[in-house]
């Protein structure tokens, strides 16, 4: 199966690429915004190209070069504040540049892998299944909603998958989760302010690969809402649980609230999901918080990547 990967750099690029289930079978072309090191994915990917997302023409090209079999586009700007301040720039990269892959999709006869979000939902109804109304507080939201509404036009094959906030770990230069965040700062002993009303049930990267590589191999398309094992956990009470599993010092950690930060864009305060779809119609059961930062502990892809030290 020949493969297009579209942000092999990211966090759910890298551990699609990582969790492939067989590297003679599935052939992975990767693209990023820039160049990298070549030894960065080695063994996970046949190359990866820098090809920036405003070059059409180059992934044209590409496209016609490699003739894959499915397109993942695993490549997004995921910050809610700049997509906010910088509307068309996000626009372009999460709204026209996946419909330009999906109809390229369609035209090849090719499975289109969408990355929507969590935040297509407002958060004040919560839990959120597929056949939930969306109705987005922000523009990374809005922005997402548009692009589902449009895939879903589409004659080709497609699947659209809401992974709800996502950790594992991410390259050094890469954008952070909350996990690779916060854990260096409880090994350096700083003081950390995590929120207790915002509510998700976050979803451990190598459980997305995992979901992904299944759908892709069973032939399953349409939507799907990803998230952990967890009914349902505060980013303060995730963060203290994640850091018990590390063993570090996770006394550091104090009681915040969502109005005492100030960010560009609001966001919904409860949009933990409904994964009767993910257990029922695949079989997956996903782990909680505190079995995935077991799984980082043990999916080999962790400490020097990121820097870290103590022997974590």
């Amino acid at each position: 199966m020949r493969i297009l990967l579209t942000g092999a750099s990211g966090l759910l690029g890298r551990y699609f690429f990582e969790f492939n289930p067989d590297r003679r079978k599935h052939l992975i072309t990767g693209t990023s915004c820039r160049q990298h090191p070549g030894g960065l994915f080695a063994g996970g990917l046949d190359v990866c190209l820098p090809i920036p997302f405003e070059n059409k023409s180059g992934y044209a090209r590409l496209l016609d070069e490699i003739r894959p079999d499915v397109i993942v586009n695993a490549g997004s700007d995921g910050s809610v504040d700049s997509v906010q301040q910088n509307p068309e720039s996000g626009r372009y990269i999460n709204y026209e540049f996946p419909l330009f892959l999906s109809a390229e999709s369609e035209k090849r006869g090719s499975l289109f892998v969408h990355f929507s979000s969590n935040a297509v939902y407002d958060g004040e109804h919560a839990p959120y299944s597929e056949l939930s109304p969306q109705n987005p507080v922000n523009t990374y939201g809005e922005l997402k909603k548009m692009t589902d509404l449009e895939i879903k036009k589409s004659t080709g094959k497609w699947i659209i998958t809401r992974p709800i906030v996502a950790y594992g770990w991410n390259f050094l230069f890469g954008r952070k989760n909350p996990v690779t965040q916060f854990l260096p700062m409880m090994i350096a002993g700083k003081r950390i302010k995590l929120v207790t009303d915002q509510i998700e049930n976050p979803v451990y990267a190598g459980d997305v690969a995992k979901i992904l590589w299944k759908c892709i191999s069973s032939g399953f398309t349409g939507e799907l809402n990803i998230a952990g094992g967890d009914t349902g956990v505060t980013r303060y009470d995730w963060i203290k649980k994640a850091g018990m599993v590390f063993g570090v010092d996770t006394t550091t950690i104090s009681a915040a609230r969502m109005d005492d930060f100030k960010s560009m864009a609001p966001r919904p305060r409860d949009t933990r999901f409904d994964i009767s779809k993910l257990r029922g119609v695949l079989g997956f059961n996903p782990l909680t918080v505190e079995q995935g930062a077991q799984a980082m502990l043990e999916d080999g892809l962790r400490p020097d990547i990121i820097g870290m030290k103590n022997g974590i």
